[in-house]
């Protein structure tokens, strides 16, 4: 059983599973099945600081929001607008606080049958009314089922 790689098989894993909890404890040690790396073992405290990482994401309003991230909020703002050409034919009169805009969504299998209307309604764009002094801004955020990439913003849907 090599001790200085930190990383064991399955079948160490099931032989001497204390030492290697004990040494999961004091750094991460992998676990391998069929030599390829399938496990990492690790202490809580490891755990618990990559989880906080992982998802920074918080909640709030425009009031609480930093100059620093307003800033930049406004910048995407601008680049989805010099990017957008079919938003004039949106309404942006009938959009307030969180509005969802749906559409029905047709799946490839029903236009395969020749459908050609959607049958359940699908959220795609978040649209959301800003007052502001010199007029409201109204933005809108795709609607997405995987995490936004970290230079886009989006609405993750779980």
């Amino acid at each position: 059983m090599p001790r200085s790689s930190g990383s064991y098989s399955t079948s160490d894993l099931s032989r001497k599973s204390g030492d290697i909890i004990a040494e999961a404890l004091r750094h991460p040690v992998t676990i391998t099945q069929r030599n390829k790396p399938r496990l990492v073992l690790l202490n809580i405290e490891d755990y618990r600081r990559l989880m906080k990482q992982s998802d920074r994401r918080s909640a709030g309003t425009i009031e609480t929001m930093s100059d620093e991230l307003f800033v930049e909020f406004e910048n995407a703002v601008a680049a989805y607008a010099s990017e957008d050409e079919a938003g004039r034919l949106m309404n942006y009169e009938l959009i307030q606080t969180a509005s969802v805009i749906r559409y029905p969504y047709l799946w490839a299998r029903e236009a395969g049958r020749g459908e050609t209307e959607g049958r359940k309604e699908r959220p795609v764009v978040v649209g959301v009314r800003m007052p502001r002094r010199d007029g409201d801004l109204v933005l809108f955020f795709p609607v997405t089922t995987k995490q936004p990439e970290a230079s886009r913003f989006a609405v993750e849907v779980p």
